[in-house]
């Protein structure tokens, strides 16, 4: 999915810490929300 993608590039870049946990609980939204 490309929303996947996006966190994937989030957590990359180090935009989002907190964006560990949404990997985790692999909530596309969340990363959305963040």
């Amino acid at each position: 999915t490309t929303l996947i993608i996006r966190i994937r590039l989030t957590h990359a870049s180090g935009y989002f810490p907190r964006e560990q946990v949404t990997s985790n609980a692999f909530t596309p939204t969340s990363a959305l929300t963040w």
